[in-house]
Formats: C-alpha cells, sequence, structure tokens
C-alpha cells in the first residue's frame, strides 16, 4: 500500500470510529494510535493481539476466529483482509461482519494488497447491496447485507501417516495445508518411527489443526498442543475427539507459556514466514519447555540455513533430509 493510499485509509478510519468499536484483523488501525485509544480489537491470531496492545491503548482485545462470534451492540466494524484468507473465508467474515452489525451499521473492509482489490470488489457486492469505495479500491464502505454465507471449515481423512489406521480432521479454510497434510509434516513423522513414544511427555507447538500432536498421542505420548490462531485450536480441539485421543490444546504465543511442565519432546512444523526474530525467539522457547534429557525436532525447507543461528541454544544436528526438506534437532543445553 502506498503512502497516499494508506493516508486515505487513515482519514476514512478518523471518520468512521466517532465512538467505539470492534476492529476485526487491522493492524493498519495501530497507526492511529491516540486517535484510536477506544477501539476495542477482535483477531484470530494472538500474536497480533498482543502486538496491538504494546503499540496502542486499545479498549479490549478479544481472540476469536470470526467476527460472528463477537458480543455486543455494534454499529461499526472493520475488517482488513488477510492476503491467506481463501475465497470462502473472505465472503463468510464479510457476511458475519454484516449480521453484526444489522441493517443500520456499517462494516469498512480495508485491502492493502493491490492484487486482491479488483476480485475483492466482486465479492464484496456479491454480499452488500450497497458499497462506497474510498480511493481506487484501497477500502470500501459496506451497508444492507444480501447474502449469507457460511463458515468455511471442511474435513478430510488420512490414511498414510498412521500406517493401519485412518485419521479424521476437521480444517478451516485460511489454516496451512488445510485440503491435506502436507508433505514437511509427513517427513517429521516419518523421522520419529524409530523413537519409543508410550508415555513420553509431548508439545506440538504451532500445531495448526493438530496433525502432529494427534500423530504423537496415537502413538501413546502424553500430548499437548498449541497454537496461536484461535480458529486452529478449536479445530485441534474437535480432531482431537474425531480421532478418540487424550490431549489439550491452549492458545499460547510461546512454548514456555504452553503448559505447566517440561517435556521430553517438542515437536513442530513452524512457521517460517514469521521472520528470523521471531523465529530465534520460537526455536529457544521450545528448548527451554524441554526437561534436562528433551530435545526439540522440526522440520524446515531444504534450503533455509538456520543452524549457523541455533548453534547457542544446544546441540543442532540433521536428522534427515528429504523431499526438499529437512528435519533439525536441538538437543542439550
Amino acid at each position: 500500500m502506498s503512502h497516499s493510499e494508506t493516508y486515505r485509509v487513515i482519514e476514512a478510519l478518523r471518520s468512521f470510529y466517532p465512538n467505539a468499536t470492534y476492529c476485526v484483523d487491522s493492524p493498519l488501525v495501530t497507526r492511529l494510535r491516540a486517535s484510536c485509544r477506544e477501539i476495542e480489537y477482535a483477531d484470530y491470531n494472538l500474536c497480533r493481539l498482543r502486538d496491538i496492545t504494546r503499540m496502542c491503548v486499545a479498549g479490549s482485545c478479544q481472540c476469536l476466529r470470526s467476527s460472528r462470534f463477537i458480543q455486543g451492540n455494534i454499529r461499526r466494524l472493520a475488517i482488513e483482509v488477510d492476503r491467506t484468507w481463501s475465497s470462502n473465508a473472505i465472503l463468510a467474515e464479510l457476511s458475519a461482519g454484516g449480521r453484526l452489525v444489522g441493517p443500520t451499521g456499517k462494516v469498512l473492509v480495508i485491502c492493502q494488497e493491490r492484487r486482491m482489490r479488483k476480485w475483492l470488489k466482486r465479492m464484496i457486492r456479491a454480499v452488500f447491496a450497497s458499497v462506497t469505495e474510498i480511493g481506487k479500491g484501497v477500502a470500501w464502505i459496506c451497508e444492507d447485507i444480501i447474502r449469507d454465507y457460511p463458515e468455511p471449515l471442511s474435513e478430510f481423512t488420512d490414511s498414510e501417516i498412521l500406517r493401519g489406521a485412518e485419521l479424521r480432521f476437521q480444517t478451516h479454510e485460511g489454516l496451512f495445508s488445510w485440503r491435506r497434510v502436507d508433505r514437511g509434516t509427513k517427513v517429521l513423522l516419518d523421522s520419529l518411527t524409530e523413537i519409543q513414544l508410550e508415555g513420553a511427555r509431548i508439545l506440538d507447538f504451532a500445531c495448526g489443526y493438530g496433525v502432529i500432536g494427534i500423530w504423537a498421542a496415537r502413538m501413546g505420548a502424553k500430548t499437548d498442543l498449541a497454537d496461536c490462531d484461535v480458529r486452529a485450536i478449536e479445530c485441534t480441539k474437535n480432531n482431537l475427539k474425531l480421532n478418540r485421543c487424550s490431549g489439550s490444546a491452549q492458545l499460547a504465543t510461546h512454548p514456555t507459556t504452553a503448559g505447566n511442565r517440561l517435556y521430553d519432546m517438542v515437536l513442530s512444523n513452524p512457521p517460517t514466514h514469521v521472520g528470523r526474530r521471531e523465529l530465534v525467539r520460537l526455536f529457544a522457547g521450545m528448548t527451554k519447555a524441554c526437561s534436562p534429557s528433551g530435545r526439540t525436532r522440526f522440520v524446515i525447507r531444504e534450503s533455509l540455513n538456520y543452524e549457523r543461528w541455533l548453534e547457542d541454544m544446544g546441540n543442532v544436528s540433521t536428522v534427515v533430509v528429504k523431499c526438499g526438506y529437512k528435519v533439525l534437532e536441538i538437543s542439550g543445553k
């Protein structure tokens, strides 16, 4: 988004917020700082809510998977569309926002990705009867919902990762690899088949919809699962029930806050897109969450050279390289 486009959106936000309101998934609003002290924030990502509270004073923060779960009499709602959302997820969120504000309210839709704006405009017009464009498709003020779309939940089965058994997974469009178990996770699980997990204390951090942790639970481990995305945690809780597995799933932004115990092994398919600083914090937290004899094992792309800045955390070794992925392990402290 250019400086002029950002200015137009900020001016629209200033006029849009005469009273307290909710802002779902809109980090852009934090640029208003003092002008937005009365805004109440809601987001499905706990890490973003943490950053928002650091940057400005908010009325309150809620971690919700959709604006459909916001409580209260809301007449102004801002939604910043995420580039990771699927078309069905966008339609569902827009219609949820339209229902929330009612016939007399307004929804401000913001889009920072220029490539998305043309088809996003078509989706907005499919949901709302009245649409006012700000700038050249930078944002839209929407009124009068005309069509409702369901929340984009789906389900699939997998018979490969646990030989001789079929696992069922409920997912939410927008979660990583929501259609099928990704290849990197399969490489990580293959590297664990020779390890005795019966009775081991395992943490699956950045668990997504719970594939690694559920696999470990079926292998006899005592499993905790954690993620910063409330959509992922709700899917994980359902998937534990679907696959008759014991274990706990909870929201957490750091491995050391994910459980009240030390683990024999911390497993992860980490979100490498978050950048080096956040990843260093994440991996350091994984090692701290391990018992003295515990170890951290995770999978990343083969081309990523993380070993050079992991050496201070313990003994780093490459367990396996396969299918364009490699599994690294950190042991000892």
